[in-house]
């Protein structure tokens, strides 16, 4: 098909360092902690499952504009999510 699916849960780069995807974001403020009240169906139970583990962005930045984030579903929230560009650094050039 021309593509090969790689699951990475830490921070990748694509397109010869042109977007980043984040791989999973970590919660890391004291505000954006998880969704209490929700629940996951593991097996044949429903389980608390606050922290939506998963959710991820894509993180370009634009000539003369700045950084493009696509956020996910947002459940980790957009700091968390600004974090994880922060810590890889802001080398992404379009």
């Amino acid at each position: 098909m021309g593509f090969e699916i790689v699951e990475e849960r830490q921070p990748s780069f694509l397109l010869d360092g042109c977007a980043l995807v984040t791989g999973e974001v970590d919660r890391t403020t004291e505000f954006e902690t998880g969704f209490q009240g929700h629940e996951a169906r593991r097996g044949r139970e429903w389980e608390a499952d606050p922290l939506i583990l998963g959710d991820q962005a894509l993180v370009v930045r634009v000539r003369d504009e700045g950084l493009l984030v696509l956020s996910g579903c947002g459940h980790a929230g957009i700091v968390n999510t600004a974090f994880v560009q922060c810590a890889v650094g802001t080398t992404i050039e379009l």
